[in-house]
């Protein structure tokens, strides 16, 4: 099973991360990278949060990235946290329901009431699913 987080941009540059977590990084177009220690198994992906800027080829990048098999710990940030990121981690968790499942940072499960704290990414979610539904047919 495959433990997913969605932070925001402040927690990803401060925490030290170790070199078995995965993060996908995600970045306003007109910003710099956001700087990830302690892992080299960051995909670093650039687009705003708007309905034009998503498209198939970042979801391509995340698709080969989170089908590595040695994956079992995922970090996914943007800058807040709530939207971009909570678009991919919703998308993944409807693609790989019985591989991964959001939770806390630490590793803890929610509650049902704290999936409210996230607006998932309408755009981002549903091009991720839609090409995934493509892909398989």
């Amino acid at each position: 099973m495959i433990k997913a987080s969605v932070v925001n941009r402040a927690f990803a540059e401060t925490f030290e991360f170790t070199p078995e977590i995965y993060v996908i990084s995600i970045t306003r177009m007109e910003n710099t990278p956001a700087k990830i220690k302690g892992t080299k198994n960051v995909l670093y992906l650039f687009f705003d949060d708007n309905d034009t800027d998503f498209n198939v080829n970042h979801v391509e990048q995340i698709l080969d990235f989170v089908s590595r098999w040695e994956l079992k710990r995922l970090f996914i940030h943007c800058d807040a946290g709530m939207s971009r990121s909570a678009g991919v981690a919703f998308a993944l968790m409807a693609i790989f329901p019985n591989a991964l499942t959001l939770v806390r940072p630490d590793g803890s499960s929610f509650t049902e009431g704290e999936w409210a704290q996230f607006k998932p990414n309408v755009h981002v979610k549903s091009v991720i699913l839609s090409h995934w539904r493509d892909k398989i047919g």
